[in-house]
């Protein structure tokens, strides 16, 4: 980058510190900034808050990142009452949550920032005493690295790095541990975070995959075991095999209803019978969601193991990166790290770091100047808000979605890009441990996970982990194969059969956003056909399936019902599972109730029998058990 242009970098980088300073206010505990936050309603509104991502540590680390390449003390005096205020507030008001970007984890990565530039020890005692309590988040946390595990086990790891002290280490293998006991099994490889929002479990840094992903890169470079780096490969495999939607990139697959047209476009297009929008992502290449994220977790990838398939996937993503930011008007508008141009960049700087090259610096440098000439143009930067369609706020002053993070890439051009680690936290002393403990089995967890009932059965002792072919989306086959072929006792084998059953029917789900949709839909759509019994045919839901299991010499009917959250089972009573097995084929009300009678046969009155068959009818109807058939078409999966 040529000295004009760094010259105009620091100048800007310069101004921007001073508008972010101005718009500070200051309580007894320190300074605070109020910043965007958007409630359940989707209002934006401008509170403060002390988190990483868009609170007062993200913009105090901005400060002490501008103090660091401008020596002016008064940044520094500005984070550093920040950083306390931030802190003040975790503890007295945030609670237990240790992840990275919206918890105590994030200010144990910027207070690990402030010890290691102002040289102050006292730093360092207080991130050592913030994750004392870490452990208490495991109960509710979620796995991404925004507000979940992930990050949260990134900050331990940081912590490891910098005290070598085992107990963070430790807490962050437990972390590893609760992540994996949520791995669900994709068509290739393993995801994350299943919810009704989305069509299926998400790539990308923030919320999907490779954010998942990065602990575990670290946590093999720390320790070596082989178990963490094949979680992250199959998290990997997931994801690749995910771009066959659209072919050029990773798709974006959330589908959230959270605005009123969100709602109402949901409603039109389930009605219509458009399946294809319940299936067919969205392209966007963003830090967040989309190549620029995915490629940080690539290049890590490839940086730790040297494997090729590593690096042709992280020059992909950097390629993929490096043309949408050659072309004008192909990427948003907006230079805020999280879905903007100075996100994208920051990869292509990574790569450039790990090559030890320059290929990526004319790209940078034009990525920077239409910043400089966005801003002389627009008077201000458009914040991460505004970009989505937002009030176009130009004062948002948050790390990652306003004017902190758009000065602190600025501040990285005048140092070096080690001020963006926080993007994708790595350690960079390439610290090891023999004295880490023993991962848990994957294999093995993904076993349990899907066939709990026939693990206990057979005892099954730890296995070790042996490195080798065996993928993820295999295991189930591989374990039914290995029970089928031993020794095992009938009830051994009807406990499999049933779990292979629950299994095969929640892998039929080709959108979870579709799936809770259509519940919604039936549950109300069968209100109507209440009224209108005597002139509709019944059948059952296909998003439910009857099935049986023994329990010695007894049997136990069960349904299971597949939603987008979960595939749920609920024992039924010999009546309920008689009368929804009539429905296995469509009928008219009174034949499924004559056909109930024949089936109960004189043992009890039939009058008797056709009041309850017509109540438990009814009843289904309610579960949305048995739908009208002319609704069938619209239920069924994608």
């Amino acid at each position: 980058m040529d000295q004009e242009l760094l010259d105009q970098v620091r100048y800007e980088c310069l101004r921007l510190g001073n508008e972010v300073v101005s718009q500070y206010q200051q309580d007894a505990t320190g300074c605070y900034w109020k910043t965007i936050t958007v409630d359940r309603d989707s209002n934006r509104l401008k509170v403060a808050q002390p988190a990483l991502y868009s609170g007062v540590c993200g913009i105090s680390l901005f400060l002490l990142e501008l103090y660091r390449v401008s020596s002016e003390p008064s940044y520094l005096a500005y984070a550093e009452s920040g950083i306390a205020w931030a802190v003040r507030q975790f503890h007295t008001q945030q609670g237990e949550q240790f992840s990275l970007f919206a918890g105590k984890g994030g200010i144990v990565y910027a207070l690990l920032k402030f010890e290691a530039i102002t040289g102050k020890s006292g730093y360092l005692d207080v991130a050592v005493s913030m994750a004392s309590s870490n452990q208490k988040f495991l109960s509710y946390c979620g796995d991404d690295i925004i507000g979940g595990a992930a990050g949260g086990a990134l900050a331990l790891l940081l912590l490891f790095e910098r005290t070598k002290s085992l107990q963070f280490l430790h807490d962050a293998q437990t972390y590893a541990d609760l992540i994996m006991q949520h791995m669900f099994v994709g068509p290739k490889g393993v995801y994350w975070e299943r919810s009704p929002d989305n069509i299926a479990g998400l790539c990308g840094l923030a919320h999907g995959c490779s954010g998942i992903a990065l602990p575990f890169l670290e946590l093999f470079a720390v320790t070596g075991k082989d178990e963490y780096l094949w979680v992250a490969e199959q998290a990997f495999r997931y994801e690749d095999d995910q771009m066959k939607r659209i072919g050029r990139s990773w798709p974006d697959l959330r589908k959230g209803r959270f605005r009123p047209e969100d709602f109402e476009n949901h409603e039109q297009a389930f009605r219509r019978g458009d399946k294809a929008y319940f299936t067919q992502p969205n392209e966007f290449d963003m830090w967040c969601h989309g190549a620029a994220g995915i490629g940080f977790a690539r290049l890590r990838a490839f940086e730790l193991t040297g494997k090729p398939e590593h690096l042709e996937s992280s020059r992909r993503a950097v390629s993929i990166t490096a043309t949408a930011e050659s072309q004008p008007g192909k990427t948003w508008q907006t230079y805020t790290l999280c879905h903007g141009r100075f996100g994208n960049a920051a990869l292509l700087r990574a790569w450039d770091r790990v090559h030890a090259s320059k290929t990526y610096e004319n790209t940078v440098s034009s990525v920077v100047r239409d910043a400089l000439n966005s801003r002389s143009n627009m008077n201000g930067y458009l914040s991460g808000y505004g970009g989505m369609g937002g009030p176009n706020d130009m004062s948002e002053a948050s790390l990652m979605m306003g004017l902190s993070g758009i000065g602190i890439f600025y501040a990285s051009l005048l140092s070096d890009s080690s001020a963006l680690d926080f993007l994708a936290p790595f350690l960079r002393s390439g610290v090891r441990s023999e004295e880490a403990r023993e991962p848990v089995n994957p294999v093995q967890m993904i076993k349990t996970k899907y066939f709990p009932k026939t693990s206990a059965l057979l005892k099954s002792k730890p296995e070790p982990f042996i490195p080798g072919p065996l993928q993820a989306e295999d295991i189930a086959l591989d374990f039914v194969r290995s029970v089928k072929d031993s020794s095992a006792t009938g009830e051994r084998n009807e406990e499999l059969d049933f779990e292979l059953q629950k299994f095969t029917f929640d892998k039929e789900i080709s959108s979870f956003v579709f799936t809770e949709l259509s519940w919604e839909y039936i549950l109300k759509r069968n209100s109507e056909v209440q009224n209108e019994l005597e002139a509709v045919t019944l059948c059952l839901n296909p998003n439910i399936k009857l099935c049986s299991k023994k329990d010695g010499a007894s049997s136990t009917s069960i349904v299971l019902i597949r939603r987008g959250l979960a595939t749920g089972e609920m024992p039924l009573a010999t009546f309920a599972s008689m009368m929804l097995s009539v429905f296995d084929k469509p009928r008219d009300l009174q034949t499924a109730i004559e056909a109930i009678v024949s089936q109960i046969g004189e043992s009890i009155d039939s009058n008797l029998v056709r009041q309850m068959a017509l109540a438990q009818i009814k009843e289904a109807l309610n579960s949305g058990f048995i739908i009208d058939c002319r609704e069938l078409s619209l239920l069924e999966q994608p």
